[in-house]
């Protein structure tokens, strides 16, 4: 209801205090920069104008290195997209693509996809951004010499030199493109193309490939997928489905929530992956993320088939008949001589043994010796 403007007291103290918030937005950390700029969209949008203000923090903060591999960079992507969905300024909402695209190049393969999701849902409702896959740069662009000049502090686009003459970089007369302006609006963007979405044509990533080929209209078919990406192609969910294990799907309430509202990855949703399954699939219905286990499936089944068992070296001899052979030998042992008799063997032991009075004598004569030899030893020193 505050927000919403329904309370115009609170809405107008909100409003005096636009110009902390604003603050926040550029010194506290990320995850209060976000909340703080959503904050702040919801303010504005009850005056029914976002202002040129807003959209400079946001094209700002996707300078931010920490945030494609931040937590709260799903928010971000919502925040961005709700803002540019209701924007009326081309040049803008390209400026922002650009520089989402030239983040998601060193990135993440989740970041990616996001980025590829986030383009073709925004091309949807803004049919003029299909002109940044259609622009071609000119030969004379890319081989006219550059001319680097300081950057002044204003943000006046026209303001004059020192000498009285404007300070522009021009190509043949055209502004080019500055990815540093300040201002999204005035980045030159009509003059260059959006390449970067080319060379994720050849990611690693077969889903990004894919995406980024129909956006290019290399493929056919629309993008039809509903997921959360930051989820379903995390190294977390891929290494639980190459686990195959099978996981007892949840039934309760905040697990169907959750799920409602793609929080939960793919991996808990659906059948685990087994061999005999997706070698079977039709290969038109395996999705490009699930490509990678049908290949590996494959090879493990050649090499299973390729694997011959190793026989065993014959000598001639089968085990049967060595066992049959040593227990007829043995036999014949026994019958040679007369059977063991145990109560001879324990009689010869004992015959064997020494008397005790023999130990005694033994144990004499040897205390007797040892007192002759301690004698002569005392008389030999008393001589000398």
């Amino acid at each position: 209801p505050l927000l919403a403007g329904k309370d115009p007291k609170f809405a107008a103290a909100f409003e005096e205090k636009i110009d902390e918030f604003f603050k926040m937005a550029h010194t506290s950390p990320l995850k209060i920069r976000i909340q703080t700029m959503t904050l702040i969209y919801q303010i504005l949008k009850t005056k029914g104008e976002i202002s040129d203000r807003f959209f400079r923090v946001l094209y700002e903060m996707l300078l931010d290195a920490d945030l494609k591999d931040s937590s709260v960079c799903e928010s971000f992507l919502d925040l961005l997209f709700t803002a540019l969905k209701g924007d009326h300024s081309i040049q803008r909402i390209k400026t922002f693509a650009k520089r989402l695209f030239q983040l998601a190049l060193h990135a993440e393969p989740p970041f990616v996809i996001a980025s590829l999701l986030f383009f073709y849902r925004l091309m949807a409702i803004h049919q003029g951004l299909k002109t940044l896959l259609t622009f071609k740069e000119s030969e004379g662009d890319m081989d006219e010499e550059e001319h680097f000049v300081d950057a002044k502090d204003s943000d006046d686009e026209d303001q004059p030199a020192e000498n009285g003459t404007k300070i522009e970089s021009e190509t043949n007369g055209k502004a080019s493109y500055n990815p540093f302006k300040r201002e999204p609006k005035f980045s030159g963007i009509d003059n260059t193309c959006l390449w970067e979405i080319t060379l994720l044509s050849n990611h690693f990533h077969p889903t990004v490939r894919k995406f980024a080929a129909v956006i290019l209209g290399k493929e056919r078919g629309p993008i039809d997928y509903q997921g959360n990406p930051f989820l379903d192609f995390s190294v977390g969910n891929f290494l639980e489905r190459i686990e195959l294990k099978k996981y007892r799907k949840k039934k309760s309430t905040g697990f169907i929530k959750l799920a409602l509202k793609n929080r939960v990855r793919i991996s808990k949703l659906e059948d685990p992956l087994t061999v005999e399954g997706m070698l079977k699939k039709d290969k038109s219905k395996v999705r490009s993320n699930e490509a990678f286990f049908v290949r590996y499936f494959e090879q493990q089944q050649r090499r299973k088939e390729q694997t011959k068992p190793r026989k065993k070296k014959s000598t001639g001899i089968e085990e049967e008949e060595i066992d049959r052979y040593a227990d007829e030998l043995f036999e014949q042992e026994l019958k040679k001589g007369d059977a063991f008799d145990d109560e001879q063997w324990f009689a010869d032991m004992d015959a064997a043994e020494p008397e005790e009075e023999e130990i005694e004598d033994d144990m004499g004569e040897y205390t007797e010796m040892l007192e002759n030899v301690g004698d002569e030893d005392n008389e030999d020193y008393e001589e000398n």
